[in-house]
């Protein structure tokens, strides 16, 4: 898993260079998706891995995932 994770990031850096973006802010943001993601959304029960869905069943477009599980993330991450 940690071999996978240290390519996934290379890519992510080598990716974030060829769009001009900062690699660190890149792995930043990815790294924030992880630990999200690593959690279920106690709002519309997304488990954990899933996206977060808006009420028609579809993906979040203006925010990376609902509020309660942000939190549920943080204070899971502590």
């Amino acid at each position: 898993m940690r071999s996978i994770r240290s390519g996934v990031a290379r890519v992510t850096a080598a990716l974030a260079l060829a769009r001009g973006a900062d690699p660190e802010h890149v792995e930043t943001e990815a790294e924030a998706r992880r630990v999200y993601l690593a959690v279920a959304c106690p709002w519309c029960k997304a488990p954990p891995g899933a996206r977060c869905t808006g009420p028609g069943g579809k993906p979040l477009t203006k925010q990376p995932a609902h509020d309660a599980r942000l939190a549920e993330a943080f204070s899971a991450a502590r």
